[in-house]
């Protein structure tokens, strides 16, 4: 099924309050290891609480025979991927998490926000079904908001043992702008910040 698939993106809007879930899901996975596993340890939990916070018409799928098996994000200099809700986190995270994440994403965002050149498009979120590793998803779905004619520069993070991550963003042309210390006990050393 890997070999020769067709891998079809679209604009998550088009699918529908229906994707959320599977999004949610994808983002839970993705990120479950280096952020998410410290808010929750339940993964319904953690998928219930990004559901709704999800601002679909910033977010691109991979779709293969009907089934969402990636995403990415694409937001501007004053957007984020989440629509963030203190009530929200907090219900599903507890009164201390629900607030921690609501902060810590927002101070997330704003490493990006210094600087950002006009037309940047900050891609945020990307993701991909752990069965369809390796399947060229992730690729296909940078190159298509890459190709998206609405930004001219592009910026994103990335932990330092995300080494295929990595590998991919350098093979699509971005360059290393700086990097952050990480959290101590995050299970990663640094945030790299990269632009293309």
């Amino acid at each position: 099924m890997k070999n020769n698939m067709e891998i079809k993106i679209k604009k998550a809007s088009e699918l529908g309050d229906a994707a959320r879930n599977k999004i949610a899901e994808l983002f839970v996975e993705g990120f479950y290891d280096t952020t998410l596993k410290y808010f929750s340890k339940d993964k319904v939990k953690l998928r219930n609480a990004f559901s709704p916070l999800l601002v679909l018409d910033l977010f691109y799928v991979a779709v293969v025979e009907d089934k969402i098996v990636g995403m990415a994000a694409h937001v501007g200099s004053t957007e984020l991927a989440l629509n963030l809700d203190k009530k929200i986190l907090q219900k599903y995270l507890g009164l201390i998490r629900g607030l921690f994440f609501y902060f810590t994403f927002k101070s997330h965002a704003k490493h990006f926000k210094i600087g950002a050149e006009e037309r940047t498009a900050i891609i945020d979120c990307l993701a991909t079904d752990p069965k369809f590793t390796g399947c060229g998803v992730a690729t296909t779905l940078m190159k298509y908001i890459l190709g998206l004619p609405e930004w001219e520069h592009f910026v994103l993070d990335v932990v330092d043992t995300n080494e295929a991550a990595i590998g991919l963003y350098l093979k699509l042309g971005f360059h290393e702008t700086g990097r952050r210390k990480a959290p101590q006990g995050s299970g990663f050393n640094y945030i790299i910040y990269m632009k293309k």
